[in-house]
């Protein structure tokens, strides 16, 4: 239910927005692909641990053809705990630099 609800949200988003999901190495697989699916689009999973332990999942077809090896293709990226808060001081504003 939740996650239908996060993906119903992320749908009206713009098909150029990022979708960052953190998750340790199993667990997140069907709220990843769901999302994936509701945004009809690919996954990148940045680790090379994750990926191949998604490689080892029993996943249907449709659903193993959702993750790709190019980040550029993909609008869901799976990411380790932490990424966030290490990438955000590059994304904060710089309001003394507006100007009035």
């Amino acid at each position: 239910e939740v996650v239908e609800r996060i993906a119903s949200d992320l749908a009206r988003t713009p098909p150029s927005t990022l979708v960052l999901v953190a998750a340790y190495s199993v667990g997140k697989e069907r709220v990843i692909l769901r999302i994936a699916e509701r945004l009809d689009c690919l996954i990148f999973a940045a680790s090379g641990k994750k990926k191949g332990i998604y490689a080892a999942l029993d996943l249907a077809d449709e659903e193993r053809a959702r993750f790709t090896d190019d980040p550029a293709k993909a609008q869901v990226h799976v990411v380790p705990f932490g990424f966030c808060g290490e990438i955000w001081p590059y994304y904060q504003p710089n309001f003394s630099k507006c100007e009035s």
